[in-house]
């Protein structure tokens, strides 16, 4: 009978060395999940140390232009540059002049269409009255 409680015994230390490590097994999860003390008093998780590493990059990448972009805004920067350049160039008086002229153009458009037109009747009736002789 001696035997058989000493094996009981043992049986039971066991049981709550098996018992132990998962009475301890929240406190673990806690502590992962920053539930257990300030944030101060304990270190980072390596999830974490990448959320922060990734959000760092990413910053970086925002802020860096592509090289694939860099050409297409040097060549749009120098296209806006030759514009302002041939602005600049252009006087006033040139630009006036060139207003005139397509104000006559517009003006002359609708005398020359109304002669066209008188020409076309004239032609018609000097050929209906030569038809007609």
């Amino acid at each position: 009978m001696q035997t058989q409680l000493e094996e009981s015994a043992k049986d039971e230390g066991r049981k709550e060395e098996t018992r132990v490590p998962s009475a301890q097994a929240p406190l673990a999860v806690a502590d992962r999940a920053g539930e257990a003390g300030p944030v101060e008093a304990r270190s980072p998780t390596p999830l974490e140390i990448l959320a922060r590493s990734g959000a760092a990059v990413a910053a970086a990448e925002a802020t860096r232009s592509s090289s694939r972009e860099l050409p297409r805004i040097s060549v749009a920067t120098e296209i806006l540059d030759s514009e302002d350049k041939e602005d600049e160039s252009i006087s006033e008086g040139e630009l006036e002049e060139k207003n005139n002229v397509l104000h006559e153009h517009l003006t002359l458009s609708p005398k020359l269409q109304k002669a066209v037109l008188q020409l076309r009747d004239d032609a018609a009736t000097k050929a209906k009255s030569e038809f007609e002789k």
